[in-house]
């Protein structure tokens, strides 16, 4: 009896193995800690066992492991799959590519040498052929070199057969796989593809497919036997419609598709529909600026449509929010390397919900986590160099990150699929009863609302005595963050058609979230002159930011009016502080008062001064300028002066690097023609900007292959352009879609119809043109429709004598012809006088009594209408190359410097590495200031400033008196314009200059015999 009862214990246990089997309590020390406290919570098993007794705990609460909270359970590195050496076998792989992980776990693998995709179940030794293996392939049983899948919620697989030329389906069970894209061959027609690698299917079973060689995006709809081009597909090119290698692509919520346009370094947005697509990052050509990209190689797009990219070969992560021209940089950028703050060619991401990036550090062999702020990153896969060992990667690059926070990893130089179990687990080790987990709240600087830790249990070799979860309330102990504000501008002008931003960013990230409510006061009148999008500011949680707009279109009047005020007060602000309650904006009136000219005395002497005043009919909220231009006998700054200031102002750009309108991108060439527009090479295009203008207008795009050195624009509007690798001068007439070449053109060398490193021309009022043949030493003269050029000046060899040149840099051709040469080895500035053989010293190498040093590296040329000679020279100093451009007088010898004497930098009156300057027929400076991305104008020809407000303001004019005798009277005239004001009058202002004649007369027995008696006379 006692023998049949154990049998059937026995058997009981057998049929149920759990009804004997040991149970585990799960208690908590503590229900509530804040940040900065922890709370232990111990495993009991009720006997101890032969066997480890394993308590996974998956977070599931508001509180998220690792942003929120922390535990001290040990990272647990595993084999997924494979890692048994490459082979065929089932518990091996070979090179798998890419992987996909279920809700229940089960791992699908492309096994791509083995032409199969395997299933491993988690925990499993083996994986199951679940598509392909059956060789090497085109039949629907097999597949050939399949390199990504996808497995939608059915279960089914989707598979890029990539030598095949076709995506794959397999059904749960099924033995051989349906064609639904591609699979007719490799070609470029609708219903077919080239090499396919990655694709994404959507929640309908649309399936769209990289489709890298055809250079395209395809979709196919579930069913359909052809494909759709919905990105790409006109050749490869950087065009708007066109793609260069796509590497890989993102789908949002909308359908929008974002690509990497690898080879052409940006990122490009095409909407559903779109025949073309925007740039939203990068496409400032191939560089490490922050407006560019270098070789990106793949890209994430979070819920707010920042975007995310895997800048490859600049080894940074670049974040480009909605609407940037510029990206920033959120993991690495600072060099190749395996610092923590490094990266070395990282080729995947991922960015989780509370913004921290996973990134395969392909060559550093690990992944990175990068959490949101953070300046280093911290390795959570691999880190310990290449290598098989279970903490070791070889190249990684597929990953995967679970909702627990645990990392699958594609090992595919190992062949397997690494797992480093990240979510929180409590070991009973075998023969023991108890084990604890310690859980800690990780203090951050974001003020957020209480949060609850919930872990739920799961157990292997015991069973839980209850499965409820756990629960930890998590408390926050920060304090509000403060609120400061900024307008996109500082004014908005009437019926303007820009909205103007007003942003209110926070201290610090919030968990929650917050709301300011704003009264609108000022001087201003809301909704008869502006209106506002919204009197309150919401900032949602864990956002930096948030804005509201002011608008005045449709919004005018007639008035001229002073700044009027709108000022935002705050009424009541949640959730957060600020230090300054109002953020004032003004409104400019966009209608211009009348001004008089007048001036008094109407004849001045060399030794007497005349005032002009200029008298507004009512008082505007704009300075108004009225410019005067000298073109009377009596010469500017050689017969007479001013007291006007010398301004300084931007003309174009300085808003960053970039492609944008209102951007440049490094200028180094321009030209202004006699309306003061600015032509700037820009890239490949040149842009015209008016006076005043905020942005430019492209004119003209350089074909590929033309570099364009140097730029003139003629009184026509003809754009002639250097192309230095060309050997070649092109003429652009207004409106033309190609130039023209006008010189040269006939490759580098020193015949007559050829050039040698030409660096510089001038185009004359009849169209001649004058190039500076570098390498040739010689001015060539190439007249219109001539198809050979004259040699002018040089062109003996490389040398210092009269008729020589020794690498000249510049030349500038007067009104009588005469020509000057940057002579620029020589350090001299030589004059040719029309049809001389020999050049003249005018500046620099001579005699010893005259000699002058000019400066290093001398660029540029010059020569107004006196005769002054206008450079550009630079000077080694312990901050760098300073570079300064001076006005010398050829006459004494010596030189003002009018830009570069305020050091290196970006304020207004400081360059940074000026690359060109030229002057207008007016007189004033215009700068080429690279690496400040903008042309500055040193505005030098006189002017009358009305300040907003301000009803007058008055210009001294003032006689030079000189030597010359008998000079007569000359008349001083002043063509009158004026910017926001309209002139009352338009008649030039005229002043007579009188002559001082100056004789003497002899006293009785003077020793300067010989000499005539006269008497001293003034202004006469």
């Amino acid at each position: 009896m006692k023998k049949t009862l154990l049998l059937l214990l026995f058997l009981l246990a057998a049929m149920q193995p759990n009804l004997f089997a040991q149970k585990v309590t799960l208690t908590t020390s503590k229900t509530t800690i804040a940040e900065n406290e922890s709370a232990s919570l111990t495993a009991t098993l009720d006997v101890p066992t032969d066997k480890d007794v394993t308590i996974s705990l998956a977070s599931t609460g508001t509180a998220i492991l690792s942003p929120d909270f922390i535990t001290n359970s040990a990272v647990v590195i595993t084999t997924a799959a494979g890692g048994n050496g490459s082979g065929s076998n089932a518990n091996q792989l070979s090179s798998p590519n890419s992987f996909f992980v279920d809700n229940a776990g089960n791992i699908y693998v492309t096994d791509t040498q083995n032409n199969r995709i395997q299933k491993w179940a988690p925990g499993a030794i083996s994986g199951t052929t679940v598509a392909g293996g059956n060789g090497m392939g085109a039949n629907a049983n097999q597949l050939s070199s399949p390199n990504n899948l996808f497995v939608d919620t059915a279960g089914n697989i989707y598979i890029a057969d990539t030598q095949n030329y076709r995506i794959q389906k397999w059904a749960p069970g099924a033995i051989t796989g349906t064609t639904v894209a591609g699979g007719n061959g490799m070609g470029s027609n609708a219903n077919q593809l080239s090499y396919p690698n990655r694709f994404f299917v959507d929640t309908i079973g649309n399936i769209y497919v990289v489709d890298g060689m055809n250079n395209r995006i395809q979709k196919w709809e579930a069913g359909a036997i052809t494909g759709t081009t919905v990105a790409g597909g006109n050749g490869t090119g950087s065009g708007a419609n066109q793609l260069s290698s796509p590497n890989s692509f993102f789908v949002d919520n909308a359908g929008n598709i974002y690509v990497t346009d690898t080879q052409n370094n940006r990122i490009q947005k095409w909407a559903p529909g779109a025949i073309s697509g925007t740039t939203v990052a990068g496409g400032n050509g191939m560089g490490s600026n922050a407006n560019q990209l270098s070789y990106p190689n793949n890209l994430f797009v979070d819920t707010a449509e920042n975007i995310y990219i895997a800048d490859s070969q600049n080894n940074r992560i670049q974040k480009w929010a909605l609407g940037a021209t510029t990206g920033i940089t959120v993991a690495g950028g600072n060099g190749m390397g395996s610092n923590a703050n490094q990266l070395s060619y990282p080729n995947n991401l991922f960015v989780d919900t509370a913004e921290n990036i996973y990134i395969a550090d392909s060559q550093n062999n690990r992944i990175q986590k990068w959490a949101l702020g953070a300046t280093t990153g911290t390795t959570v896969a691999g880190g310990n160099g290449a290598g098989a060992n279970a903490n070791q990667l070889s190249s990684p690059n597929s990953f995967f990150i679970d909702t627990t926070a645990n990392i699958y990893v594609a090992d595919g130089m190992n062949n397997r699929i690494q797992k480093y179990q990240y979510s929180p687990q409590i070991i009973i080790k075998a023969g023991q009863t108890t084990a604890q987990l310690i859980v800690s709240g990780i203090v951050d600087s974001a003020d957020e609302y209480d949060e609850t830790i919930v872990l739920e249990p799961g157990i292997t070799n015991a069973t839980l005595a209850s499965t409820d979860p756990i629960r930890i309330t998590l408390t926050d102990n920060n304090t509000p963050p403060t609120v400061t504000f900024t307008f996109s501008k500082d004014k908005i002008t009437e019926n303007s058609q820009t909205d103007v931003t007003l942003t209110a960013t926070l201290s610090n990230i919030s968990g929650k979230d917050i709301d300011i409510d704003f009264l609108i006061q000022g001087t201003a009148t809301e909704t008869g002159e502006y209106t506002v999008n919204s009197k309150r500011i919401s900032i949602p949680a864990n956002k930096p930011s948030g804005n509201t707009s002011i608008s005045t279109k449709g919004l005018d009047d007639t008035l001229v009016e002073m700044l009027e005020s709108i000022i935002f007060k705050i009424s009541t602000i949640t959730n957060a502080t600020a230090t300054i309650d109002t953020a004032t904006l003004y409104l400019e009136s966009d209608d211009n008062p009348k001004v008089t000219v007048t001036v008094s005395p109407t004849t001045i002497a060399e030794h007497e001064s005349a005032t002009i005043t200029a008298t507004l009919d009512a008082a505007s909220s704009k300075d108004v300028t009225i410019s005067l231009e000298s073109n009377g006998t009596a010469v500017y700054d050689q017969d007479f002066k001013t007291n006007s200031a010398v301004v300084i102002s931007k003309v174009a750009g300085g808003n960053g690097a970039g492609s944008n309108a209102n951007q440049l991108n490094y200028p180094s060439k321009m030209s202004v023609d006699a309306g003061g527009n600015v032509y700037i090479a820009n890239s490949n295009k040149i842009q015209k900007w008016a006076p005043g203008a905020n942005e430019g207008t492209t004119v003209l795009t350089i074909a590929s292959g033309t570099y364009v050195d140097f730029i003139i624009v003629d009184g026509n509007g003809n754009i002639y352009i250097l192309d230095r690798m060309q050997s070649r001068i092109e003429k652009w007439v207004p409106g033309a879609t190609s130039g023209v070449t006008v010189s040269g053109g006939n490759g580098s060398g020193s015949n007559a119809n050829q050039f040698n490193s030409p660096s510089n021309f001038f185009v004359d009022a009849i169209g001649n043109i004058y190039v500076t043949d570098t390498n040739n030493n010689r001015i060539q003269k190439w007249t219109p429709g001539a198809t050979t050029g004259i040699t002018v000046a040089g062109g003996n060899g490389n040398g210092a004598t009269a008729n020589q040149l020794n690498n000249p840099r510049a030349t500038f051709v007067d009104a009588a012809g005469n020509i000057y040469v940057n002579d620029n080895m020589n350090n001299r500035i030589q004059k040719w006088t029309p049809g001389s053989l020999t050049g003249v010293t005018v500046l620099g190498a001579g005699p010893v009594a005259e000699y002058v040093y000019l400066g290093q590296n001398i660029e540029g040329l010059f020569v107004n209408s006196t005769e002054k000679i206008f450079l550009m020279s630079s000077e080694y100093t312990n901050t760098g190359e300073v570079k300064y451009i001076k006005k010398w007088n050829p006459v004494t010898r010596k030189s003002e410097v009018l830009a570069g004497s305020n050091g290196i930098g970006s304020e207004n009156n400081q360059l940074k590495n000026p690359q060109g300057f030229t002057l207008d027929s007016k007189g004033n400076l215009y700068i080429a200031d690279t690496e400040n991305n903008r042309i500055q104008k040193y505005q030098y020809s006189p002017q009358i400033i009305i300040k907003a407000g301000q009803t007058s303001a008055q210009l001294i004019v003032s006689g030079i008196e000189d030597e010359l005798e008998n000079e007569g009277t000359e008349l001083i005239v002043l063509k009158t314009a004026a910017v926001n004001a309209t002139l009352s009058s338009t008649d030039d202002i005229k002043v007579n200059l009188l002559d001082n004649t100056r004789t003497l007369t002899l006293q009785v027995n003077s020793p300067f015999t010989g000499l005539e008696n006269g008497a001293v006379a003034w202004g006469l």
